[in-house]
């Protein structure tokens, strides 16, 4: 538990037949809402979050998506996509009576705080996004692909130990393969993460015995929605925007981020007439100071 935390709930909600997902609140209850949505896709939510948020100002909200962190079933893939973690949030959101909210998320949890405002524009009351992807085609091919110009040895092992150089079927090898076999595959995926995050800073591999079965469930949700193209239709978020244009937001973003290239951070500010864009010119996706001055920014405020 972290020393500070106003905790409000800890608690549990079924949002489909087979699942149930995690939820904390912090803070004040009748201050502002905001819900937050977590990177990933495979990873889960944390405390730290709250931390860092006013929590005099702010009633916050957080929860670990389909098959994440505390929710359950574990790593379950099935009706698991983007889809139906946006209307949990919102299914969240109505448990606890909230009709208008502040979303937030970095990485991959801002294309969830960003398609989720597109999905209910009159329920947001701004828009507060960090190291932004917004999973066009092009996000995607850099990923997996292109950003192999930087880091070759890297691309080429994870290629080689998954054994296919179509991403859209490395969900369906990890699946079939011995844990022994994911191991290496979840390493050498973290560790290609890990290089692009880093940015310029020294990144700190992994071996396969470090993994734990939490991070073998993380990596099946994560290939999950990578072969599928994150269930997003040909880039659905980014063709939706207009209908969010005249929201305040923030985007927070590094120069230097390798996992998310800054060219997504300008189209989403280009297309909104309420931004305020902040460009950290030595920071890459995993450096502390994009974190530190987007949750300034959501302290700072004002409706």
């Amino acid at each position: 538990m972290t020393d500070g935390l106003k905790y409000l709930e800890d608690d549990f909600l079924s949002v489909s037949d087979m699942h149930k997902v995690h939820f904390m609140t912090f803070g004040n209850k009748h201050g502002i809402p905001l819900i937050n949505f977590h990177g990933g896709p495979g990873s889960a939510t944390t405390e730290k979050i709250a931390a860092s948020i006013d929590q005099d100002k702010y009633y916050i909200i957080l929860f670990d998506q389909r098959g994440c962190g505390q929710s359950v079933p574990s790593g379950e893939l099935r009706d698991n996509t983007t889809n139906d973690l946006i209307y949990d949030a919102n299914k969240i959101l109505k448990h606890l009576n909230i009709d208008k909210v502040v979303v937030s998320g970095g990485s991959w949890g801002s294309a969830l705080a960003i398609k989720y405002a597109e999905t209910f524009p009159d329920n947001v009351l701004g828009l507060f996004v960090y190291s932004v992807c917004l999973f066009r085609k092009e996000d995607i091919q850099w990923y997996i692909k292109t950003a192999g110009m930087l880091f070759p040895s890297e691309l080429n092992r994870l290629y080689d130990c998954i054994n296919t150089n179509n991403y859209k079927n490395f969900s369906q090898e990890y699946e079939k393969s011995t844990i022994k076999r994911k191991q290496i595959i979840a390493t050498d995926f973290f560790n290609y993460a890990t290089t692009l995050g880093k940015g310029l800073m020294e990144p700190h591999y992994i071996a396969p015995v470090d993994l734990t079965d939490a991070d073998l469930s993380s990596m099946s949700i994560f290939l999950h929605y990578l072969s599928n193209d994150y269930f997003l239709g040909e880039d659905d978020i980014f063709h939706k925007l207009k209908q969010i244009q005249n929201i305040p937001a923030v985007i927070v973003h590094g120069k230097l981020d390798f996992s998310c290239p800054l060219n997504g951070a300008y189209t989403l500010a280009n297309t909104l007439s309420n931004v305020d864009l902040c460009v950290l010119e030595t920071a890459g996706h995993f450096s502390p100071e994009v974190r530190n001055e987007f949750f300034k920014k959501i302290n700072k405020f004002k409706l």
